[in-house]
């Protein structure tokens, strides 16, 4: 294994104090009245994957696996049945201390620990083909977003409770099915694309009202926020391009040609790279944010397969040092399959992270959705300037 790999002892930073402090936005900015200043802490070893049953075959297992990201191997695996039925989204808590994965067929949340690597709570019922999850401003609370039943559910992570649900409804489209969504701490607003659809809205979390909503793509999948709160960067599986929405004017800014059927993106810390992962090209792009153009395209294999990855997500370590890419199956099940790590520093794979028996990952969580930078390297400077 690679050395500067081994000492790697802790990727994970996640965020140790939360605060609201009054800003004063500029113009260009849309509404913005606070900023969750985020204290990173020590500790977090481990990354979070989950695995698919694909199209009812045995390639897949419905699992969670977890490994260790010192020594790039893997920890142990379980079962997420039934609730974790179909994995489609993995997300960390704020404060680092669990995962939530969604099953989107088992329309339920479950819930990991992530210092005793065991399933804690099953939430269920959280709506009907349930595709994405996010925490609001201080992680009080969970939107789930769910394909079939049309819905936002909320939920009380302090009780796992669920304490209501918005039926979410357009202007541009009669029939719009929630997708993968992105949470603004500046202004707390969710962004929400329409399921492999043109559109992206804009949530109230607290009506769960539609208020703002555009034709942004031809076929959306996955999108995330920029650390300055200005930009939304969504991936467009139809056209293999990255849009950038400005969220001041709501507007689609430029769009950047990546690879072959783009779904998973994240960002570094800084916000100076933007990983997206590309299914059908089998790689991953590198978008350098400030040139506005792909600077890098990384090849990815994994070392004991002939056969390609097909990547589905990435997520990008709360450091900043590595990129984590599930290899989705490698030739039909009979190959283990991977989490490839790729370190940002020089932009190429170092590792491959061997999960079997768990098959057919898809989703990976390393770091918290909204990362340590986004106030204490930007604003908080200006927020405490007299």
């Amino acid at each position: 294994m690679n050395t500067q790999m081994k000492r790697h002892a802790t990727v994970l930073l996640v965020i140790a104090s939360l605060c609201a402090l009054v800003w004063a936005a500029p113009r260009t900015r849309a509404a913005l009245s606070t900023v969750m200043v985020n204290a990173p802490r020590a500790g977090g070893n481990f990354g979070f994957t989950g695995t698919t049953l694909y199209n009812g075959t045995p390639i897949g297992t419905d699992q969670m696996a977890i490994f260790d990201l010192g020594s790039n191997t893997l920890t142990t695996t379980f079962s997420l049945l039934p609730e974790g039925d179909y994995p489609y989204d993995a997300t960390m808590t704020l404060d680092g201390g669990e995962v939530w994965v969604v099953g989107n067929s088992g329309d339920s949340v479950v819930v990991v620990d992530t210092t005793a690597l065991t399933i804690t709570e099953r939430i269920t019922a959280v709506g009907d083909y349930p595709v994405d999850l996010i925490f609001g401003q201080d992680g009080a609370l969970a939107y789930v977003s769910s394909r079939d039943s049309q819905d936002l559910t909320v939920i009380d992570t302090a009780s796992y409770a669920i304490s209501t649900s918005f039926l979410i409804t357009s202007t541009l489209t009669p029939s719009p099915e929630p997708g993968k969504m992105a949470f603004n701490p500046f202004n707390g607003q969710i962004y929400m694309v329409d399921w492999y659809d043109d559109y992206l809205f804009v949530v109230d979390p607290a009506s769960g009202q539609v208020i703002d909503e555009i034709d942004a793509g031809t076929s959306l999948w996955d999108l995330v926020l920029d650390p300055t709160g200005t930009i939304i960067y969504v991936a467009d599986r139809g056209t293999d391009q990255i849009h950038l929405v400005d969220v001041a004017s709501l507007t689609v800014v430029d769009s950047i040609t990546v690879g072959d059927d783009p779904w998973g993106v994240d960002l570094t810390p800084d916000g100076s790279l933007l990983f997206v992962a590309n299914e059908d090209s089998h790689n991953v792009s590198v978008i350098d944010t400030a040139a506005g153009a792909v600077t890098t395209t990384i090849p990815i294999s994994v070392p004991w397969s002939a056969d390609l990855p097909d990547p589905r997500d990435v997520d990008v370590s709360s450091d900043g040092l590595y990129a984590y890419v599930p290899s989705g199956d490698v030739n039909f099940a009979t190959d283990h399959d991977a989490i490839l790590v790729i370190e940002v520093a020089t932009l190429q794979q170092v590792d491959a992270i061997d999960i079997d028996p768990a098959r057919n990952p898809n989703v990976i969580a390393v770091a918290p959705d909204w990362l340590t930078s986004i106030a204490i390297n930007l604003y908080l400077p200006v927020l405490l300037k007299p």
